[in-house]
């Protein structure tokens, strides 16, 4: 199938064609290119907008192409213009549930990227497996032919602004080559070194976070210029606290906006909420930690521990509240070809569980427990200057303290 395009780059028309062996170019098949990356159990399905980046046609050609376990589905190797695209996707995935065939291109809603170029690539660095034969009589491919391949082809030959490609792509299957041939590691360690990297992908707040955070909330200005401080939200990202104070301005005393904003620290941002409210954005600066395996406790070890700490000072708080563990999510280990494990689950050892927990009370009351190993990741505190202090209340309150808990299974 030959794409004939005009000297103005628009797609004039679509049709079949076989290049005698007088053809200058080489032809090389870009869904056999597309097919060659996936393993034999996948079902997946492309489709790429064929026009350059100023074509402006509102109607322009897709090639769509679908692979299930290793081949071509039969009729889908096409090019169609993209109001057809649904029906065509619809009738090469209506026998598979749900879900089950993954899309690649540029068309499609959650697609994985996938490019020309890419293709291109793929099929110059295996040439004796996507080379098109040449069949029949001499053909007069037209000068403006740009895209070809049994369905849809590429002439590539001579580009040499195409050759990045084809070593890129050649020295990566040289590398697989190379990792197919490394010896296989048993399935319990490939499982030890995947959560291993787990936990070193894995950012958590360091044990003494959120005294940090309230020792530099503590100088935070009570009344700035006659505005109340009323509320500071902080939400951790990375190893910084991204924070936000709510003012309220005091009336009776005519303070304003103007005067409030000359007063502010240098680096503080507020937003005019109405006549009378003002939040100011501020950042306070952390750090960062990663999960230490060999410090973790088990399961039972952490839970008894943060349950028997909150049950000594129960009357301290008004809400406490731990959630059930679970196993948190580890990347699957894969042999050096690209195919997972199959996992016995007694060699999955060891295995991480987390579980949240909220905390609601004074902020006396929260830093007294600070020593309990907890990844805090947002605290909301209340200020009410008024209120009558008491076991569970206080002038500077946290209606909302969360974090994570990590052990061992």
């Amino acid at each position: 199938m030959l794409l004939d395009r005009s000297q103005s780059g628009k797609v004039r028309a679509v049709g079949h064609g076989a290049l005698g062996k007088k053809a200058p170019n080489k032809v090389y098949s870009l869904a056999a290119a597309f097919a060659s990356q996936f393993q034999s159990k996948d079902k997946v399905l492309i489709a790429l907008q064929l026009r350059g980046e100023d074509d402006d046609d509102p109607n322009p050609l897709v090639w769509i192409c679908a692979v299930v376990d290793g081949l071509v589905l039969q009729g889908t190797d096409v090019v169609v213009p993209i109001g057809d695209v649904d029906r065509r996707v619809q009738e090469a995935t209506k026998r598979y549930s749900n879900g089950a065939v993954e899309f690649y291109g540029d068309v499609l809603d959650s697609s994985r990227d996938a490019s020309l170029g890419d293709l291109m690539g793929r099929a110059l660095a295996n040439q004796a497996a996507c080379q098109m034969e040449k069949v029949g009589r001499s053909l007069a491919v037209p000068k403006p032919v740009l895209l070809a391949a049994a369905g849809l082809v590429l002439l590539l030959a001579g580009r040499e602004g195409l050759s990045w490609y084809q070593k890129r792509e050649a020295a990566r299957l040289r590398d697989m080559e190379l990792a197919s041939r490394a010896p296989e590691v048993p399935p319990e360690v490939a499982w030890r070194k995947a959560v291993e990297a787990w936990a070193q992908s894995t950012d958590v707040a360091p044990a003494d976070s959120l005294s940090s955070l309230a020792a530099r909330l503590g100088d935070l200005s009570l009344n700035v210029a006659d505005w109340s401080l009323a509320a500071v939200k902080c939400d951790r990202s990375g190893p910084r606290w991204d924070c936000r104070a709510s003012y309220k301005r005091d009336v009776e005393k005519r303070a304003d906006s103007a005067s409030f904003r000359k007063a502010l620290p240098a680096g503080w941002s507020p937003t005019w909420k109405g006549i009378d409210d003002v939040d100011v954005a501020f950042v306070v600066p952390g750090r960062s930690g990663k999960i230490d395996l060999a410090t973790l406790g088990s399961e039972e070890q952490v839970r008894l521990a943060v349950l028997s700490t909150l049950q000594r000072s129960s009357k301290a708080f008004e809400r406490k509240t731990i959630d059930q563990f679970a196993a948190v999510k580890v990347d699957a280990p894969k042999r050096p070809d690209g195919t997972a494990y199959v996992m016995d689950p007694k060699a999955m050892k060891p295995v991480v569980v987390s579980a949240g927990l909220t905390l609601s009370g004074p902020i006396r009351s929260i830093l007294a427990v600070s020593s309990l190993p907890v990844s805090y990741s947002s605290i909301n505190l209340r200020v009410g200057l008024d209120t009558e202090p008491g076991l569970a209340k206080s002038a500077i309150y946290v209606e909302e303290a969360k974090g994570v808990l990590y052990a061992i299974h």
